[in-house]
């Protein structure tokens, strides 16, 4: 291991905000919980019009990330990193693809607030369910580094003996031939390694057209014209239920992107909700963190 390498501080001036809060409810009337303003925002941003202009965003892997995750889409392995509170006594390893590595900025700011020490394991090109396939299979599917992983993925979880094993890359890799046979033998090899259990957290939509938010918003002077139909729900419910066969929670975090209708604005607020075609904005996920907190740490609790 490489001790510069397991840091604890959580991005690069990644502040975290509540949604905007509801209007004073009424004596009979209950407030509206996070997740509920987060769900009200997204219908609003495909009815109403942003004057907001979104906030650009260059480089933002290296902005959002921490320096230990930011050596994660490196093409050699590298030490895992160390987040949350690096001095309690609960653990929970993050293991995944380049989704993982984003969302692992936010999920350490969770793990801190419940004072949760997070190992972070995800590596870019290298989705949890690649250890349920053959190397000879991940070679094709994946680039190498992925292959080359899942041994090392495999021993530092034993060395960890982590209480919980967090789950979560991109659903649109599972375009790839993967099988239900390789989610089912993934659940059951990450099983045995978590003291207590093992969650998986969904991903956010994939646009089936690749238009990046980032240009679309530059394009269009109406916001509106920049909302999407997401793609890949079918396999969303595909995943959720081998999970479910398996006994293993799925913890969904579209609707934080989508409405009920499949609509899903790019852009919310001050941020876009995606940096590219498939990966979500770190900046985005810090202005729902009590959301995500209500919807995911009941699974970790």
């Amino acid at each position: 291991s490489n001790n510069n390498n397991n840091k604890s501080n959580n991005g690069a001036g990644l502040k975290t905000s509540a949604p905007s809060p509801s209007p004073s409810p009424s004596a009979n009337k209950k407030p509206m919980s996070a997740i509920d303003l987060v769900h009200q925002r997204v219908l609003n941003a495909t009815l109403y019009r942003i004057s907001e202009p979104h906030a650009k965003l260059d480089n933002l892997a290296f902005k959002a990330l921490d320096s230990c995750l930011r050596e994660c889409f490196k093409f050699e392995i590298q030490p895992m990193c160390t987040l949350g509170n690096v001095n309690a006594s609960k653990t929970i390893a993050l293991v995944g693809d380049s989704h993982a590595v984003y969302f692992a900025t936010i999920f350490s700011q969770l793990a801190k607030r419940h004072n949760v020490k997070l190992y972070s394991l995800a590596r870019g090109s290298s989705p949890w369910f690649a250890v349920g396939a053959p190397r000879e299979v991940n070679l094709k599917r994946f680039r190498p580094i992925c292959a080359d992983y899942q041994p090392v993925l495999l021993q530092r979880l034993k060395d960890l003996k982590p209480d919980i094993i967090v789950l979560h890359s991109g659903d649109g890799i599972f375009g790839r031939g993967v099988t239900k046979g390789d989610i089912v033998s993934a659940l059951d090899i990450y099983k045995p390694l978590a003291k207590d259990k093992i969650v998986v957290i969904g991903d956010n939509p994939t646009y089936s057209n690749g238009d990046r938010p980032q240009e679309c918003l530059d394009r269009e002077p109406d916001t509106r014209k920049c909302v999407m139909n997401e793609n890949l729900w079918s396999l969303t419910q595909e995943i959720t239920d081998d999970c479910k066969a398996a006994g293993v929670p799925y913890v969904p975090v579209r609707d934080f992107f989508c409405t009920d209708s499949h609509r899903c604005p790019m852009q919310i607020g001050k941020f876009s909700t995606m940096i590219d075609y498939s990966h979500s904005n770190p900046y985005y996920y810090a202005t729902i963190l009590d959301a995500l907190d209500e919807r995911i740490w009941p699974f970790l609790s």
